[in-house]
């Protein structure tokens, strides 16, 4: 037979006294609110142990997000970076310079090239970008009038299956992507400062070793093709970075009255078009650019009589940044391509 608690006079079920014993938890599911224990009560006390727990885990999720993060580096470091010229995506190109100009951006150097003076880097800053203007702007006024001079000096020679109509594709390690600052013979014969300032490793007649030689050395060949060996020769660029601009100040200095110095430009380096049937030959007029410190102009030609005093090469990202490096060889240019590629424009 079923039981039921007698009614109150008020005609509800009265719940019994609650039992000795019962737990808080119990009493407040029972009888509710008159039976509502103190805060104190229900305060859970941690003990040392729970402190040693939580820390324990802590250690525990960062040594497993070191491991996944060692182990993501060691499988980028095996990827593989051929040096090629099939992607027609790589480099600076005509259209990151008109990206640039549209956002009212100037090329400048990426960073500080101290010890090179102000004086100096605006030299050589305006023949950079001057010439990467020349070579990629195809409405650049200096490009048009020099391509038609040169267009009829070789048809004027009989050598119109030399012409071509582009200076360079992109700045890149495999078309434009070095200089040599350089005067006329007879001008250095005559300057005893030049022949000695020409005596340093980055002109590639004075002794020590240069970048490229130590590049060789630390990855056995002369450009790179892993992250790991990108990152030995830019260690590599560290180290001559100083030598190399301090090579590059007193030189810069003395060549800013010379109305004859310049900087003697090459491109179309690995990737060489087609003229006809046949590639461009590397003695094509057309691949060699000089830009003079004096007047700023560019002119297309062979300019073989032009004595190096210095190398050097460069990289331009696509906000228009240029990095200055310690020597001619493509592999430094490259190794940052690998680590940085070319960014993303302003």
């Amino acid at each position: 037979m079923r039981t039921f608690a007698p009614r109150s006079p008020t005609g509800i079920r009265a719940l019994p006294d609650q039992p000795r014993g019962q737990s808080a938890a119990v009493r407040q599911i029972l009888h509710g609110p008159r039976f509502q224990p103190k805060l104190a009560e229900l305060r859970v006390q941690r003990s040392p142990d729970d402190d040693v727990l939580e820390a324990n885990e802590r250690m525990r999720d960062e040594t497993r997000r070191h491991i996944r993060e060692g182990l993501r580096n060691k499988v980028d470091d095996l990827q593989q970076f051929p040096f090629s010229t099939k992607d027609p995506d790589r480099g600076f190109r005509p259209q990151d310079l008109a990206q640039l100009d549209k956002a009212g951006v100037s090329l400048t150097f990426a960073g500080s090239l101290s010890p090179l003076p102000a004086d100096a880097q605006k030299l050589l800053l305006d023949n950079i970008a001057g010439t990467v203007r020349f070579a990629l702007d195809s409405k650049n006024p200096g490009r048009i009038a020099e391509l038609k001079r040169l267009q009829a000096e070789l048809r004027a020679q009989g050598k119109t299956d030399q012409f071509f109509d582009r200076p360079a594709g992109r700045l890149d390690a495999t078309d434009l992507y070095h200089g040599h600052v350089c005067v006329p013979k007879p001008v250095l014969d005559k300057s005893k400062t030049l022949q000695k300032l020409r005596q340093s490793p980055y002109s590639g007649f004075g002794s020590g070793a240069s970048a490229g030689d130590d590049l060789q050395k630390a990855i056995g060949k002369e450009v790179p093709t892993t992250r790991p060996q990108a990152r030995d020769v830019m260690e590599i660029v560290g180290r001559h970075r100083e030598p190399f601009l301090k090579a590059l100040a007193p030189l810069l200095k003395a060549l800013a009255s010379e109305p004859e110095a310049g900087i003697l430009y090459h491109s179309w380096e690995v990737d060489r078009p087609k003229i006809g049937k046949r590639d461009m030959a590397s003695d094509n007029p057309s691949r060699t650019l000089f830009t003079s410190f004096s007047t700023r102009k560019t002119e297309l030609g062979s300019h073989g009589d032009c004595q190096t005093l210095i190398n050097f090469a460069f990289h331009v990202d696509r906000r228009g940044r240029i990095t200055l490096f310690p020597g001619s060889q493509k592999g430094m240019v490259r190794a940052l391509e690998i680590l940085r590629g070319w960014g993303t424009p302003p």
